[in-house]
């Protein structure tokens, strides 16, 4: 049986997150080479654990650590299990 997102709950201070992705595009669309890409990891959190702070909202977008966290698959999309230690900053948008 495959679960969903909405029936996942994380314990203790992990955090289940989509992360995001964007696109290098230029301002005429055009895609940017690999040599001129940064990486900045940004998630939005979907579920929180009971032992986190309220500094962690649903919903919202963070920059995370991208070599932290576990991999998970629902429903063929990938999400990550992070501990609240490894989000960095909220983006405010």
């Amino acid at each position: 049986m495959e679960a969903e997102v909405t029936q996942v709950k994380p314990l203790s201070n992990y955090i289940l997150v989509e992360v995001l992705t964007k696109e290098n595009k230029t301002t005429h669309g055009i895609i940017a080479g690999i040599e001129e890409t940064v990486f900045i990891p940004y998630c939005k959190a979907l579920k929180k654990g009971k032992l986190t702070t309220e500094d962690v909202e649903e919903g919202k977008t963070y920059m995370y650590n991208q070599h932290g966290g576990t991999k998970v698959m629902f429903k063929d999309k990938p999400y990550l299990f992070i501990k609240e230690s490894d989000l960095y900053a909220e983006i405010e948008q």
